[in-house]
């Protein structure tokens, strides 16, 4: 299924111990492909599960309906040549007070735009302000607290299609298909293929 989704997650260190100081110093000097890693143990835990988050679907929340082996929610995603600090949802309210942002895409999209808002839900409670669309694929919550306005918008197919010709040459090789993907107007969002982002100055964090 194609897809094009818009993401904005802006990732704060927050430094408790020395060990956490060290991964953000590591973080802010070191050019980094976070994308290059694998997941490790991390005897942490998420931020959240299915019984401390309001805001996952009924359907999606396997801990509610029985699922006992936890062990899945114990891993962390570690780049092979930086570190990641840990998400604190405390700093993000800090950071993106009064702001906006946008989800916009298929599936992929939704499932980060859930896990935000369940990090987020741990230290502020979110509002529901806005829902439409079949299944409600568009919605809208707000943070009272910070009003933080976190949005979803469901496009699965955000690319210009340009058909392919149906003349050809015989014995010609069947002419490729275009897609173009252009770059959405500019929005309080950001558009990245990929669920991290930089800020000037600030590290990274993660989204399991």
């Amino acid at each position: 299924m194609g897809f094009f989704h818009c993401v904005l997650h802006l990732f704060l260190s927050f430094v408790s111990t020395e060990e956490e100081e060290e991964e953000v110093n590591a973080v802010n000097e070191t050019p980094c492909d976070y994308t290059d890693g694998q997941w490790v143990p991390d005897k942490l835990g998420p931020l959240y599960n299915g019984s401390t988050c309001g805001t996952i679907k009924d359907a999606q929340n396997c801990i509610i309906h029985g699922r006992s082996d936890l062990g899945y929610l114990y891993w962390r995603w570690k780049p092979h040549k930086c570190s990641l600090p840990r998400f604190d949802p405390s700093k993000f309210f800090h950071f993106m007070s009064n702001k906006h942002i946008a989800f916009i895409g298929d599936s992929m999209a939704r499932n980060q735009l859930e896990s935000l808002l369940c990090i987020l839900a741990s230290v502020s409670t979110p509002e529901l302000v806005y829902t439409s669309g079949e299944d409600n694929k568009f919605r809208r919550w707000n943070f009272p607290s910070h009003n933080l306005t976190v949005s979803v918008y469901w496009s699965p197919f955000l690319v210009d299609g340009i058909e392919k010709s149906n003349f050809a040459y015989p014995h010609s090789k069947k002419e490729e298909e275009e897609v173009v993907m252009p770059v959405i107007h500019e929005t309080p969002c950001a558009h990245t293929p990929t669920s991290q982002m930089e800020s000037p100055d600030q590290a990274l964090g993660t989204l399991n």
